[in-house]
């Protein structure tokens, strides 16, 4: 005879509310992603610089985290449109090189070419952040060097 599994939530927690959290993630995008990771990361930091315990930080954390998930959905931003002039040579350019990667319009291209650099700057100092926390001071002179460089580039 097969025993039957209960599952078992957190307190406060039922089965609608964790399909909620999951759908919340599934229909996330990656900027909002990255979004929340840096605001949860501002927030511990802030809460690090109050001098509490880790414990500490994560029982604040998760108090703030439930409270926000009880409130509903999250309110989404309206996108702003910034026009970004390239100088004409530059705009010739561009429409070779993304007719060369196979993009119908050279916008489209320069999009992922700032999101994907974006992306890069975006890891570089999250590593710089993980190695400064570790008090690594080589590798966080390395790193930072690192993205000294690339910035020049």
């Amino acid at each position: 005879m097969k025993r039957k599994i209960l599952n078992q939530f957190p307190p406060g927690w039922d089965e609608r509310r964790v399909r909620k959290v999951i759908e919340h993630y599934d229909n996330q995008t990656d900027e909002e992603a990255a979004a929340e990771l840096e605001a949860f990361e501002r927030r511990a930091n802030e809460l690090r610089r109050q001098k509490l315990t880790e414990e500490e930080i994560d029982k604040i954390l998760e108090q703030e985290a439930n409270e926000l998930s009880k409130a509903g959905e999250p309110k989404r931003l309206k996108r702003q449109v910034t026009t970004l002039q390239l100088p004409p040579m530059w705009l010739e350019k561009a429409r070779v090189v993304a007719t060369l990667h196979n993009f119908s319009d050279y916008r489209d291209w320069i999009g992922q070419i700032v999101k994907e650099r974006l992306r890069l700057e975006e890891s570089l100092i999250r590593g710089l952040k993980k190695n400064a926390a570790n008090g690594n001071n080589k590798k966080r002179r390395t790193a930072k060097r690192t993205f000294v460089a690339r910035q020049r580039t």
